[in-house]
């Protein structure tokens, strides 16, 4: 899905990017209007509700390691608050950390879609059953 999209971008801009001030997006290099427009909007919504949906894994353990009860109350919006306030500092004071988060994602991404499935399956399949603990 990503292959078609990219090699048409590039197609498209093809070496514009790397001139571009504004940093490497495409959208900086489209003209203003409504499309712009509406594409910005959807990044932003896209972004947005990942965020919560990437995050809420980690404030759980974090809300169970704190003693935190499960439903909505104040300690629960004051925990997740202080969540996302650390990951702002963090992505605000470290320089170029768009740059960590491609390099750190695009290593990542391979094993676990690839290489952990296949070598956790084979693993699986070649534990054996003591009859104790399920497999």
């Amino acid at each position: 899905m990503y292959l078609p999209v990219a090699t048409s971008g590039y197609f498209i801009y093809g070496d514009k990017l790397d001139t571009n001030p504004n940093g490497d997006s495409i959208l900086s290099l489209m003209s203003p209007g409504g499309i712009t427009t509406t594409v910005t909007v959807l990044i932003t919504a896209h972004l947005t509700f990942g965020y919560i949906i990437v995050i809420n894994p980690f404030c759980q353990q974090f809300e169970e390691a704190l003693g935190v009860k499960p439903g909505f109350g104040i300690k629960r919006c004051i925990v997740r608050s202080f969540v996302v306030a650390c990951n702002l500092f963090v992505a605000e004071t470290i320089p170029h950390f768009g740059a960590i988060l491609s390099l750190v994602g695009g290593s990542t991404v391979v094993f676990l879609t690839f290489v952990f499935p296949s070598l956790f399956y084979i693993r699986l399949m070649t534990m054996e059953d003591d009859g104790n603990k399920p497999v």
